[in-house]
């Protein structure tokens, strides 16, 4: 689990800012079921 943190960190949180709250929840759900979610059953 602490993989998964530092990896979305890394791939999400510091690349980007967001004006409001609601926009980085949808980049972090997004990233988690479109990315993260594909390539952990593969």
């Amino acid at each position: 689990m602490e993989s998964f943190w530092s990896t979305l960190k890394i791939e999400v949180v510091y690349r980007d800012s967001w004006r409001t709250r609601d926009e980085a929840e949808d980049a972090i759900f997004s990233y988690i079921e479109c990315w993260y979610n594909r390539s952990a059953q593969s």
